[in-house]
């Protein structure tokens, strides 16, 4: 009896043991699986799905590489693919820096962040998912490969404080991709209830199709990926990169819904900032998410932040880019700030005149607004008031700071935030004035005399001194004029 009682004890210990162990291996598993995919590669799967509280810090969950917020963001678009399948070009690459030299005279060296539109294999929207080769017919006559004239692109971008990186599309898969065959055949695609491939559009005269990422983020292609064009277009440099239409899709033949697709997205982005790079996108709430992933991603090409959102979201939390959603803008952009696209501009043959007025009247304010902090908006008198005196009022067009002047209409007399080694001042009339008055900041008090300078995309013009009067200069510009106002000192 005794040894049968032991035996009972010892078969119970041991089934305590095995379950304990089984459930251990479980726990640890929800927190790190290891996948293995069909050519037996294995890669752990650790990072987070979870959504990410911005409310309770008001900060991201880790800081981001660059400061959006005081930043220009902007495409160039350097080509499409033709009928024939070669390829229309915009802009090479030669043509994108002779941009970036004369961009940085007009906006006085603010930080520009350029993503290139087109650079893989015949332009935009081509091939995907793949993005691992370069179109060809971008490269300069006297490079190698066109390979060798981005990263020459890059490092000579940096003297003009730009930073060069690319526009990529995750989601998108067409037929004509190298992949295509890989993605059909190991189920990366998203497929309706009845099997078929879930299409999204059609572009470049191609249906669109769509990746389904659980599965590829399951099957470890999704990194695989990433890591590829990160090590390609040297972007752990770069530490930025902007997905297009990043937007949780459905697969119904799969029982995936956009809820689980968009526990990926989050893991996709924090994947991109574990390697060093911030990931941007075209909006916050787009068309399809379920989440905006604010303090995961820090900028939007359209900033669709409600005005609320936009009195209690800093943005260096999360900022923009124009204020809408494709090209409708709305008229919360004054109140808040708009930051220019450029991408429509710039060309060959960019009209430097429209471009200067666009960064006036758009990215200056913007720059200046981000700046205070919102602390009231009224919706029906369209007023905000920040901090430090400053009022933005959207029914007459103007900004009041400390009682004074800033601007009314298209009229401007702005400070420059992002300079730090000297004071300066941008004025700009889009009509121009015969006579107008400004008065100066009250940090510029005891100055006695002003240089000003007219900008142009080729640098500050001639010099002119004007005296200061009870802290006031008087001004007389002509349309489209713009000046650098510093201090004598």
């Amino acid at each position: 009896m005794r040894n049968f009682s032991y035996r009972l004890c010892l078969i119970y210990f041991l089934l305590f043991v095995m379950v304990s162990t089984v459930s251990s291996a479980c726990s640890n598993e929800e927190r790190t699986s290891v996948i293995k995919n069909e050519e037996d590669e294995e890669f752990i799967d650790n990072i987070s799905g979870e959504k990410y509280d911005y409310t309770k810090t008001g900060k991201p969950e880790r800081p981001y590489m660059l400061s959006y917020h005081t930043s220009m963001l902007m495409k160039m678009f350097l080509a499409q693919p033709d009928p024939q399948g070669g390829t229309i070009k915009k802009l090479d690459y030669n043509d994108v820096l002779e941009n970036v030299k004369k961009i940085d005279n007009l906006t006085r060296g603010i930080t520009k962040v350029v993503y290139l539109v087109g650079w893989q294999f015949n332009g935009h929207d081509d091939k995907y998912p793949a993005f691992n080769v370069f179109n060809e017919a971008l490269k300069r006559p006297e490079d190698k490969t066109a390979r060798d004239s981005y990263l020459w692109l890059k490092k000579e971008a940096a003297k003009y404080n730009t930073i060069i990186s690319v526009h990529i599309n995750l989601t998108d898969a067409y037929t004509n991709s190298p992949l295509w065959h890989t993605y059909v055949k190991k189920d990366l695609l998203c497929r309706n209830a009845d099997g078929t491939f879930l299409q999204w559009g059609s572009y470049n005269n191609m249906p669109n199709f769509q990746v389904c990422l659980i599965n590829e983020w399951k099957k470890g292609y999704t990194k695989k990926r990433i890591d590829e064009v990160i090590e390609l277009l040297d972007l752990t440099s770069s530490k930025t990169v902007h997905i297009d239409a990043f937007e949780p899709r459905e697969s119904p033949f799969h029982g995936y819904s956009k809820e689980m697709t968009t526990e990926i997205m989050r893991k996709v982005f924090r994947y991109w900032r574990d390697k060093g790079i911030d990931v941007t996108s075209e909006f916050y709430k787009g068309y399809q998410r379920t989440d905006a992933f604010y303090g995961l991603q820090p900028a939007a090409w359209y900033s669709d932040l409600t005005p609320e959102e936009r009195c209690t979201i800093s943005p260096a939390l999360a900022c923009g880019g124009r204020s809408g959603l494709y090209g409708t803008i709305w008229d919360t952009a004054f109140l808040f700030g708009d930051n220019m696209h450029g991408e429509e501009i710039i060309s060959t043959n960019t009209n430097f005149t429209e471009f200067k007025k666009q960064f006036c009247i758009t990215t200056l304010q913007w720059a200046y607004l981000n700046q205070h902090k919102v602390e009231s908006y009224n919706a029906d008198t369209k007023t905000v008031i920040y901090s430090d005196g400053l009022v933005v009022n959207g029914q007459n067009k103007t900004l009041i700071k400390d009682g004074n002047l800033v601007r009314r209409d298209n009229n401007l007399f702005i400070p420059v935030t992002w300079i730090k080694d000297h004071k300066e001042i941008i004025a700009f009339s889009e009509k121009g004035y015969s006579s107008m008055k400004w008065t100066l900041p009250s940090s510029w008090n005891g100055i006695k005399q002003v240089t000003i300078y007219p900008v142009t995309e080729n640098g500050l013009g001639e010099a002119q001194v004007l005296a200061v009067s009870n802290g006031q200069i008087t001004l007389a510009l002509n349309a489209n004029e713009m000046y650098s106002i510093q201090p004598v000192e």
